[in-house]
């Protein structure tokens, strides 16, 4: 009943409609105030209210991480890596990926699985989209992906490989660079 009042006073609110929203904002007020006569009735308020702050808390996290509320979307996964890790932009700045990070961090699995997709993203533009055995590796193209990816966000994701993502980024050049007058 709360919720639901709750829901029509805010409606009445956002249309213009003050006074019907004070109006049922007040009975609203009258039904959290009427005392609870039964044991059981003040432990089910309790719960109610420790309900409604967690819920509060998870609303307020999927607020501050816009990539949550588009995972909540059920989104395919290659899409939400792509707007939201790999992309450019108020999607994908160091700050949000930070706060996706820290929650990935928590299911060791997703976060795998983002790692993974970025990887992905790195040998196909290595690649050049080609497959595995007809591909011939683009240093520059490689290195251009790991350019656009940030080194922040890149340290996020991969602190153990970073050093070593840039090695191989730069030993590639160096095994495909011919000097000049060499053919």
């Amino acid at each position: 009943i709360d919720k639901t009042l709750s829901g029509i006073s805010s409606d009445a609110y956002r249309s213009g409609n003050k006074q019907a929203g004070l109006a049922v904002k007040q009975v609203v007020t009258a039904l959290r105030n009427t005392p609870v006569k039964t044991d059981s009735g003040a432990k089910a308020i309790a719960m109610y209210d420790k309900a409604r702050t967690l819920a509060a808390k998870r609303f307020a996290k999927i607020d501050e991480t816009p990539a949550l509320k588009f995972a909540l979307d059920d989104t395919s996964p290659d899409k939400f890596v792509q707007n939201f890790i790999l992309g450019h932009g108020s999607k994908a700045n160091v700050k949000d990926v930070t706060n996706l990070v820290t929650l990935l961090k928590k299911d060791p699995e997703t976060f795998q699985a983002a790692r993974n997709q970025i990887m992905l993203y790195f040998k196909n533009k290595a690649l050049n989209g080609n497959a595995d055995e007809v591909g011939n590796f683009s240093p520059s193209a490689f290195n251009k992906a790991l350019k656009s990816f940030g080194d922040k966000k890149l340290k996020l994701f991969f602190p153990k490989e970073f050093n070593q993502l840039k090695t191989i980024g730069r030993v590639a050049s160096y095994d495909k660079f011919q000097p000049t007058g060499a053919a």
